[in-house]
């Protein structure tokens, strides 16, 4: 499940690939990332601020290839940040 501000935004994301020995910590695993989108929609910044170490690094790597729906104010787009859970169905 993907919650916080951020996950309505999103319009494209990578899927999350798990080394197959890491999956069995996986499905109750949560994380959370800290995330600063540009005022194109891509990420320019991202950080783990809660999760198991090695699938948040996984992690990561993909959410670098992610995609928001731009925040626009007085009709020009900006950059803005937000947190991100990934938890659970969302590994792949």
């Amino acid at each position: 499940m993907i919650s916080d501000e951020l996950g309505t935004r999103i319009t494209h994301r990578e899927p999350l690939h798990f080394p197959e020995t890491n999956m069995s910590v996986a499905p109750d695993a949560i994380l959370r990332f800290k995330l600063i989108i540009t005022a194109e929609g891509t990420v320019d910044c991202v950080s783990v601020e809660q999760g198991h170490p090695i699938l948040a690094s996984v992690a990561l790597e993909s959410l670098r290839h992610w995609r928001f729906r731009p925040l626009v104010i007085e009709g020009k787009p900006v950059a803005y940040g937000g947190t991100l859970n990934l938890k659970g169905k969302d590994f792949e």
